[in-house]
């Protein structure tokens, strides 16, 4: 596709996201300003054409548009998302960067606001920045998280011996290196860094302090204790020389939003130092993975002593910090998240298959009828029996599996009003994300399970990138898709997003014997066309999931009295579960399949 990227065309965010989509094959336009100060875009002699800014904004956005009639507008930075939206351009990304939210003016902020309405898809990489972001106006639909990511090769701790090599290379001593990479503005608190830095030395006398300057322009920091220097501008590959020789990190700004630098020290092996903000604890665990303080000398100089002195301390946070990386900060990961973004967004508008049209037509009709009597209902025994027995069923097979949920990620597909997405939350999921193809009830899951990240769309285009999540589930959903076709893009697309290692948890309806088939059938006749609306569905065998997840099935049983028997049978607690204890009775199959580590 063509993708129209705007924003300050020399800076690295822009610079290294417009390379790796063009890297994946896609036809990359980039247009904006220069930004003082830094070194001139590099884009061009890497065969990526760059626009800058001509005239009045505005109608240069127009023309440029007109020009190439790109497929998506990615705009960095929201007041280049507010000129584009004002310029007609659409589908249009927008892409929060923080300070461009944390520190807006008044006129900003009125203007975030109304592109944060108007944009097909805002982005961010924190949780706070989004929770913000949403508060200002940005829809839960249409708002997600988005990160750079690490390329996790490249940046990797050097061995001892080429540690030695580096560091000559760098001109720099023996002594430990303290590495700060941000930018030497008073929101970076440099000044802060090399007052810590100087109460340091009071310790680690033989310290170094290395201030990584990213602009071409010298910085202006006054005098610098012994053993402190500023560097300038580098090329990005020697950028990782400096983070692999360095012993320690430090980022304590006094706003920000999941740098990317931080990542990319540890991804390096560099155990950090960093500021208490709220984007930290999202997934920064302090004295596991970082050492979080406040932006202030003493602390600041405390824990960087820490990690210089205590051997043991700064191994453990550096192993955990790489593991962490690796397992949330993939580069690759992150680039297939936001192409599927922009393949989102470029196919709306194209009419939905048949198959989905009778789908959601079919749970149309269902929760249209949800007061009608049969319709299920807390208030019913024998539905608050069918629930239990699920979730204590669910829970077992998990436990027979050695699945343990404390911390993992958890996709459901087809998650309803997330009553049991909420549910394995409260047993210790970090996180539950839900699709859903029904907006009502994705509307419904967002106000009862606010925790949720609930989204309304079609399961066989999931918007994540593969292997995201330690757990898929999927409950009754894939029955309920009767195409043989889109039932295995639905199943295609779960195991796509489920991590090497991790596992699909599918409970689902099985054929019935004939004659139980034929009594439930009876029994909604009965009922009249007043009754609960019953959705078509296509139970599935064994062999069925196993053809759909081929890993290693690690549960494969049936479980649940059959729902075509008589309400008054499973009313009775007792005599539900002494009936279920026969396999004829039982109506689902409840199956856990491993896929294979990478």
């Amino acid at each position: 596709m063509r993708i129209l990227m705007l924003g300050p065309v020399n800076t690295p965010h822009v610079e290294h996201l417009a390379l790796a989509m063009h890297q994946r094959g896609h036809e990359v336009v980039v247009g904006g300003y220069a930004e003082p100060g830094l070194p001139a875009s590099s884009l061009v002699r890497r065969g990526i054409p760059v626009n800058l800014v001509e005239g009045a904004r505005i109608p240069w956005l127009r023309r440029l548009l007109r020009r190439y009639a790109p497929d998506v507008v990615h705009a960095q930075w929201l007041p280049w998302a507010t000129a584009a939206r004002v310029a007609g351009a659409r589908p249009l990304v927008a892409t929060a960067w923080g300070s461009d939210v944390y520190l807006a003016s008044p006129v900003h902020r009125l203007a975030n606001r109304w592109i944060l309405r108007r944009a097909d898809c805002v982005t961010s990489d924190s949780r706070a920045l989004l929770d913000e972001l949403r508060r200002q106006g940005a829809s839960p639909e249409r708002s997600v998280l988005f990160n750079w990511g690490v390329d996790t090769d490249r940046f990797a701790p050097a061995a001892p011996e080429e540690r030695g090599t580096l560091r000559e290379r760098l001109g720099l001593g023996p002594g430990p290196v303290i590495l700060h990479t941000r930018a030497l503005k008073p929101l970076y608190n440099p000044a802060v860094v090399v007052e810590a830095f100087e109460r340091m030395q009071e310790r680690v006398p033989e310290a170094q302090l290395v201030l990584k300057h990213i602009g071409a322009d010298p910085a202006d920091l006054g005098p610098l204790p012994c053993g402190a220097l500023v560097v300038g501008h580098v090329d990005y590959d020697e950028l990782i020389a400096y983070y692999r020789v360095a012993d320690a990190f430090v980022s304590i700004p006094s706003t920000d939003s999941s740098p990317r630098s931080v990542w990319e020290a540890m991804a390096c092996g560099v155990p950090c130092v960093l500021s208490d903000l709220p984007w930290v604890g999202e997934l920064i665990e302090d004295g596991r993975d970082a050492l979080v303080v406040r932006p202030e000398p003493s602390p600041v100089a405390d824990a960087l002593s820490r990690l210089i002195i205590d051997a043991g301390l700064s191994a453990r946070i550096t192993a955990a910090a790489r593991t962490l990386v690796i397992g949330h900060r993939n580069q690759a990961r992150e680039m297939e998240h936001l192409e599927a973004i922009y393949r989102d967004l470029t196919s709306r508008g194209t009419p939905a298959t048949d198959a989905e049209e009778q789908i959601r037509a079919a749970y149309e009709r269902r929760d249209a009828a949800k007061e009608s009597a049969g319709a299920p209902d807390y208030r019913q025994p024998e539905y608050l029996a069918y629930l239990q027995d699920l979730e204590w069923q669910q829970m077992a097979a998990l436990r027979a599996a050695g699945i343990r949920l404390d911390g993992i990620e958890v996709l459901d597909v087809g998650a309803g009003s997330g009553q049991l997405l909420h549910r394995l939350i409260e047993f210790g999921a970090a996180r539950g994300v839900g699709v859903e193809l029904m907006p009502s009830r994705v509307a419904a899951a967002r106000e009862r399970y606010p925790a949720l990240e609930m989204i309304a769309g079609n399961a066989s285009d999931l918007p994540f990138p593969g292997g995201s999540f330690d757990l898929v589930t999927q409950y009754t959903c894939l029955s309920s898709i009767r195409d043989p076709g889109l039932r295995s893009a639905v199943a295609a697309e779960m195991w796509r997003v489920l991590r090497p290692g991790g596992v699909i948890l599918s409970y689902d309806l099985q054929p019935s014997l004939g004659p139980i088939a034929a009594a439930g059938a009876a029994l909604r006749r009965r009922r009249g066309p007043g009754a609960a609306e019953w959705t078509p569905v296509e139970p599935l065998s064994a062999d069925d999931i196993a053809a759909l997840f081929p890993g290693e099935v690690l549960v494969n049983r049936s479980i649940a009295l059959n729902t075509s028997l008589p309400a008054v049978l499973r009313a009775r607690r007792g005599l539900a579960l002494a009936l279920s204890a026969l396999p004829p009775l039982r109506s689902h199959r409840l199956v856990i399949v491993r896929k294979p580590p990478a």
